[in-house]
């Protein structure tokens, strides 16, 4: 028993490093801890785990998801009048 707290005591150490270089390398540590969650919950299906992972790893890089679909001016100003 103590031989395996120890090693989880070990393991989350190691975690504990990872997210550390994860942060000073940029990445968003709260959206990678989501991400993780939502991939290791059941029963998810695969279009919703690929819309969370995108959001998410858009959010963890800091990009703008609007780049793919941009708006044209004229588009923004009539919505923003509506």
């Amino acid at each position: 028993m103590e031989r395996l707290l120890d090693e989880i005591d070990g393991l989350k150490d190691d975690l504990k490093d990872l997210k550390n270089e994860a942060k000073s390398a940029g990445f968003n540590i709260k959206a990678l801890d989501r991400l993780v969650a939502i991939r290791r919950k059941d029963g998810a299906d695969k279009e919703t785990e690929f819309l969370n992972d995108l959001m998410l790893y858009a959010h963890a890089t800091g990009t703008r998801l609007d780049l793919a679909f941009p708006e044209s001016e004229p588009e923004r100003e009539q919505a923003a009048a509506e």
